[in-house]
């Protein structure tokens, strides 16, 4: 595993640019060395403006049609529900790019969690079969979870591929790949932003076992991409931890 790289973004713009880097050079490498590249979208609100980026800015950037799009985790809802990870990023991303419905491999949200976390299960194994994932990109939450991972969570190495899982908020009924699945990445962008959660971000790059962000820990690269509200925070909480510290004379 490659350096766990911080960016913090000093403007929307920044982080925004970044990210959109970020992305297209994980997902051209993944074309230039097997001619397609492999993609686990984030859900929830804070990677839609890099969809929207992407789909109106990019469109020319990249052969999309040789990309085929995977979710990191998905809520129990179906895929015309406005709670749907795959929904939102339909709306933001794949209608804009036209990208065709065998490029595209969602989690089913409308049948039972255990019913799609098996079946998603055997795509993502056929997936893995062939190589691991170009670009895995995670959002981080205040209480340390990402994907549909929640503390507590098990780290005994024998978890499958993707579980159900339970949210302390509604939906309540998820499914998520594990970080068995999501290690199986050449880069992971954790892409964050909203204050509160700079104590999650330092204790999962500190490697604190008992969040699930810090079980990320990818066969390539990782890196955090901070919005500069989420930067601001934890360049603080930097301050005032050295400030509390007790002196020492040299």
């Amino acid at each position: 595993m490659q350096a766990n790289r911080l960016l913090l973004a000093a403007s929307d713009r920044e982080w925004l640019d970044r990210a959109t880097e970020l992305t297209i050079n994980a997902l051209r490498q993944g074309l230039e060395e097997s001619g397609r590249a492999r993609w686990v979208l984030a859900g929830g609100g804070t990677p839609l403006p890099l969809y929207r980026e992407l789909a109106a800015q990019h469109r020319e950037t990249l052969d999309w049609s040789k990309v085929d799009f995977f979710w990191g985790d998905e809520r129990s809802v179906p895929p015309d529900d406005t709670a749907s990870n795959f929904g939102s990023a339909a709306s933001t991303l794949l209608a804009p790019l036209s990208i065709e419905a065998a490029q595209i491999h969602r989690i089913e949200g409308e049948v039972a969690p255990e019913v799609a976390a098996a079946r998603y299960g055997r795509v993502v194994a056929r997936a893995l079969s062939a190589g691991d994932w170009d670009l895995v990109l995670l959002g981080i939450g205040a209480d340390g979870h990402t994907a549909s991972l929640f503390p507590p969570i098990p780290s005994d190495g024998r978890s499958p591929l993707v579980a159900a899982t339970e949210a302390p908020t509604p939906p309540h009924e998820r499914v998520s790949l594990t970080p068995r699945a999501l290690n199986r990445a050449h880069e992971v962008v954790f892409l964050a932003a909203g204050a509160g959660k700079a104590a999650a971000v330092r204790r999962a790059r500190e490697g604190d076992p008992t969040l699930p962000a810090a079980q990320i820990r990818p066969r390539g690269r990782l890196a955090w991409c901070l919005a500069p509200d989420l930067a601001a925070e934890l360049a603080g909480s930097h301050r005032r931890v050295e400030s509390e510290a007790p002196h020492q004379e040299g």
